[in-house]
This record gives structure tokens, sequence and C-alpha cells, in this order.
């Protein structure tokens, strides 16, 4: 999981993931992350990932978001 402030669009940030990959797969090679799921750093949206997303996750991704929202509520 990784925080990061970029000068791009969530949809120029997938484009260029996608030609990421895509070269990783012509070269033979396996992406590390099967996909690429992006979420406003906002308490509603990851409050909506952890209770709706169903996918498999790593075991300390929900602890990690839960302590995100506790400090957005201190701020």
């Amino acid at each position: 999981m990784y925080d990061v402030k970029l000068a791009l669009s969530a949809r120029e940030l997938r484009d260029q993931y996608e030609k990421y990959i895509a070269a990783l797969i012509a070269k033979g090679d396996k992406p590390e992350f099967s996909d690429l799921i992006l979420l406003r750093n906002d308490k509603e949206m990851m409050e909506q990932f952890i209770t709706r997303n169903q996918q498999p996750k790593v075991d300390y991704l929900i602890p990690v978001l839960q302590k995100i929202m506790v400090e957005k509520v201190k701020m």
C-alpha cells in the first residue's frame, strides 16, 4: 500500500500502469500486482472499500486503512 501524491489524474495513472503491465508481460515477466485500486484519501471512501470490496486482501490492509481513518478524524 502506498500513499502517493502525483500530478496525474486517476485515469492517467491507470493508463500508465496498464502500459507498464503490458511491457512486463511482453518481456515475459509477471506483474507484482494483479490490479491497481485507487482510493481517495477520505474516510468515507475508505469505509466503503472496507465494507464493500470482497476481493482477497493482505491481512494488514484493513487495519492500516482503519488507522488512517482514525488519524484523519484527529486532524
